[in-house]
């Protein structure tokens, strides 16, 4: 299925852009963390939140076909 992934912060460096639509088999956002680590071995070392269409998501949510997923860096504010 295909997926518009948006990258943050460092993981837009790390993949070498802010965003892309990707076909993917993953049917959980778990098995798409996996993948995305296998593209890009960098994100390893990168402690993320995901959000699915505006919504934070957990390693066992489902995708569906053009979800919008958010790969959010560690972040602080004052």
């Amino acid at each position: 299925m295909e997926m518009n992934l948006k990258y943050f912060g460092i993981l837009s460096e790390i993949t070498g852009r802010p965003d892309e639509w990707l076909e993917s088999p993953a049917e959980t956002v778990g098995e798409l963390l996996e993948e995305l680590n296998e593209k890009y071995p960098a994100m390893k070392l990168v402690s993320c939140q995901i959000s699915v269409n505006q919504k934070l998501a957990e390693r066992v949510s489902v995708l569906r076909e053009g979800d919008e997923i958010a790969i959010l860096p560690p972040f602080s504010g004052g």
